[in-house]
């Protein structure tokens, strides 16, 4: 493709179907830079690529966890959970993490039942006819943590398939048109202040792609862009106490690019991607039990036992009472009571996207300004043991942006229970005493609603 197609030049490929545009929304959560005001009012037919799309996501994405809780878990950040919304979370050691070296994989599905108004624009896309149903979403995660430095990596992967008719394809020969999104975060974390403080910083990078055609043969590149950003955060957990803080700021991705119009049979492409910046501030306070338990490093918990002994003790004796000193250090956390209410708010504040026009505005090539101005989002969330040990549920709520002027904010009600499966070390791979659980939760709202799948482990 032609880095500077002329206003006469057509993209290689089919035309793009109805509910592409849709797609195009729930994958990018982008926008490009470029100036709406020369499309005219809202409305009017959009007739060039200088517009701004405001693509920003207002609904939670993520773990089943975090999905439950209302997507409030800035000040949480444990596991790879946080990972989405925290560069620290690479930093926290749980009480359950004992290992100076540990590790923690993750792994989220969210996919939708009923979603008419994913944006919240009022259902602009609606009047030609578009589905908002063809698309999947998946993030792996690791963290690796050696004593108080830590190292995320998290990969959010969303493709979506429609067919000539608008539909959500029903295989690869039904396919007529692909839409790819990758967000990749690498982070890194440090714990200071005897561990009850930890600060991280990351870089994000973001790849889009549009494939035109039918069949996965056939398929062309319509367009691709990509672009860097960074981000920052700390989490402040004093020892043995029950609340915790945390904050985090993400910058924009900009990769716009001047030129001609770009042009995909008659649909006016925008000139790159452009991420709003997001600030966000979160608290949690728990009832019962302590929430920051003291992280105990089992090799420095058996210097402190051995002292000068451990010179002299040979390498069998040594690996025998650290392994022991682990078992014993884990049972010990398994032993504490349980009961437990979580409660945790989150306050996130979205950039604008100056002239900008809605999701929906791409779709019908209609003009519907949008992030006019900076947006804010309130999250909370509560969590609690049903059946202590084996059953943990969780009921959130959250406030999505508008970010038009046709419609008003939406309220979501969340929910989620996580379920223990039991002990399986992966044939060694994992620790010996590790304990599997299966998360699900639900996100519902006016127009929208989408289930979320989560496998980890249960502490």
């Amino acid at each position: 493709m032609p880095d500077n197609p002329t206003n006469d030049q057509r993209l290689p490929g089919r035309a793009l179907p109805p509910g592409t545009g849709v797609v195009v929304a729930l994958m990018f959560a982008v926008a490009s830079t470029s100036s709406a005001a020369a499309q005219g009012e809202d409305g009017d037919r959009i007739t060039s690529s200088d517009y701004t799309i405001d693509l920003y996501k207002g609904t939670v994405h993520g773990s089943a966890r975090m999905v439950g809780l209302g997507g409030a878990f800035v000040a949480i950040g444990e596991g790879v959970d946080g990972n989405l919304v925290n560069a620290a979370t690479a930093a926290l050691r749980p009480g359950y993490s004992v290992d100076h070296f540990d590790y923690w994989l993750g792994f989220a599905l969210t996919s939708p039942f009923s979603v008419g108004d994913a944006f919240n624009t009022g259902g602009f896309a609606s009047e030609g006819g578009f589905d908002q149903s063809g698309f999947h979403y998946l993030a792996p995660s690791v963290n690796l943590q050696w004593g108080p430095f830590g190292v995320g990596l998290t990969f959010e992967l969303t493709e979506a398939s429609m067919n000539s008719s608008g539909r959500a394809a029903s295989g690869i020969d039904d396919s007529n048109l692909r839409v790819q999104m990758m967000t990749a975060r690498l982070q890194t974390a440090y714990q200071l202040i005897d561990d009850q403080f930890m600060v991280g910083v990351g870089a994000i990078f973001v790849v889009q792609r549009i494939l035109g055609g039918q069949g996965l043969l056939e398929q062309q590149e319509l367009f691709v862009t990509d672009g860097f950003s960074f981000e920052v955060g700390a989490i402040y957990r004093p020892n043995e106490e029950h609340y915790r803080l945390g904050a985090s700021f993400e910058g924009q991705v900009d990769t716009s690019r001047n030129g001609d119009d770009v042009i995909a049979e008659g649909f006016y492409l925008p000139r790159g991607i452009y991420k709003p910046w997001e600030l966000r501030f979160g608290g949690a306070y728990q009832f019962g039990v302590a929430l920051n338990r003291v992280w105990r490093d089992v090799d420095a918990v058996v210097h402190d036992e051995v002292g000068d002994l451990w010179d002299s003790m040979s390498d069998d004796a040594r690996a025998l009472y650290t392994r022991e000193t682990w078992r014993r250090l884990r049972r010990e956390y398994r032993a504490q009571p349980r009961h437990y209410l979580l409660t945790t708010v989150a306050l996130h504040l979205i950039g604008q996207a100056d002239a900008g026009v809605s999701v929906e505005s791409f779709l019908v090539q209609r003009v519907q300004r949008s992030g006019g101005d900076v947006s804010f989002s309130v999250r909370w969330g509560l969590e609690t043991d049903l059946i202590p040990n084996w059953v943990a549920i969780r009921y959130g709520n959250y406030i999505e942006p508008s970010r038009v002027a046709q419609t008003n904010p939406r309220f979501h009600y969340t929910f989620g229970v996580d379920v223990k499966l039991g002990w399986w070390d992966v044939f060694g791979i994992w620790s010996e005493d590790y304990l599997w659980r299966l998360g699900l939760s639900a996100d519902i709202a006016r127009s929208y609603a989408v289930w979320s799948l989560g496998i980890g482990g249960w502490y």
